[in-house]
């Protein structure tokens, strides 16, 4: 319809502060989305960084039906191994993954095994396949490829479904390059992340990093005999599913 949609969302859920409650509250204020955690632990759960792999809290268990029973998407992309299968699990809906890759091609602490790729479609949810070079790239001396992405993209498909998978990226719609710099955007963040998440420079892909990004991974699956229609479900059909079984 060429409208733009912007969903008001949280990386985590340390906004709820411990009260179940503040989830009717962000709600009513517009918020249809939150991670369950992002890279540490909090109340609800274990991150993907974090030493331990406790999984769901009593509270977290809470968190998830109530978040089922307000019409709020539940997104695993930052949890733990076990939080992740346990969000899964106790959800009464679909789940999201919003952005991830797939650790039988990148064994990394933000990437998801197949196994939870498989729970998540088996619950009606979708992976979304993320777009930031050192996630993608298993190479930690070269430069990530388009290709590398469209080999986590067709991993998971062939693990998920083409029903359960979609494209994200992680960055701006303008990209990195053209405003994150070296020493003031990278640097920092070295020291915010653990050294297991391999942070390096550049950190886009270059076909991707560009507003022209989707075409030019169209080209690329086109080559390799994707049919229109799955991609067409890949840019965007599978997460308008999603989003009308979950927020409506």
């Amino acid at each position: 319809s060429n409208r733009t949609a912007v969903m008001m969302n949280f990386q985590n859920s340390t906004m709820l502060d411990g009260d179940v409650d503040n989830i009717d509250a962000l709600y009513a204020l517009g918020m249809r989305s939150f991670q369950l955690t992002y890279n540490f632990r909090n109340l609800v759960g274990d991150g993907c960084l974090e030493r331990t792999n406790a999984g769901l809290s009593d509270f977290g268990v809470e968190v998830v039906a109530r978040m089922n029973d307000t019409g709020v998407l539940i997104d695993l992309s930052h949890c733990g191994p076990q939080t992740t299968l346990d969000g899964i699990a106790f959800s009464k809906h679909p789940v999201g993954i919003t952005h991830t890759m797939c650790h039988a091609l990148r064994a990394h602490p933000r990437a998801k095994t197949d196994e939870q790729i498989r729970s998540c479609a088996e619950k009606g949810g979708v992976i979304g396949m993320i777009a930031l070079g050192y996630f993608v790239g298993p190479d930690p001396g070269g430069d990530t490829t388009i290709e590398q992405y469209a080999d986590h993209i067709e991993h998971a498909v062939n693990i998920a479904g083409i029903e359960h998978v979609g494209v994200s990226t992680d960055y701006p719609p303008q990209g990195i390059s053209p405003w994150a710099t070296y020493d003031e955007w990278f640097v920092p963040r070295t020291g915010f992340f653990k050294p297991s998440y391999e942070l390096r420079w550049p950190p886009w892909i270059p076909e991707l990093d560009s507003t022209d990004r989707y075409r030019n991974l169209m080209t690329v699956l086109d080559g390799r005999g994707w049919s229109s229609g799955d991609i067409e479900r890949l840019l965007g059909l599978n997460w308008l599913r999603l989003l009308g079984d979950t927020i409506g």
